[in-house]
């Protein structure tokens, strides 16, 4: 797992109040999460990795993988130092 995918688990167990880690292939919803959980999910994303998604992203993506991927493309566009490593 990638350090982003790694936040990414441990956000999603925190919020939907699984046991243990998440891996790549989870569905957030199939794991419970609903529009509350969305809500909640995306503005812990804004605050840990400082960008803002729409609800859309996660809908989109909802495997655990897939959504951490878009969090890492919308990390860069926002700021390209995250791609060189001097964050």
């Amino acid at each position: 797992m990638t350090a982003t995918q790694r936040e990414m688990s441990a956000l999603w167990c925190e919020i939907l109040q699984t046991d243990g880690p998440v891996d790549s292939t989870a569905n957030f919803f199939a794991l419970g999460g609903d529009s509350l959980a969305m809500t909640m999910l995306l503005f812990r994303v804004q605050e840990v990795f400082g960008i803002d998604l729409p609800a859309a992203a996660l809908i989109e993506a909802p495997e655990l993988g897939t959504f951490s991927a878009l969090v890492d493309s919308a990390r860069l566009a926002a700021d390209p130092a995250v791609a060189s490593g001097t964050l």
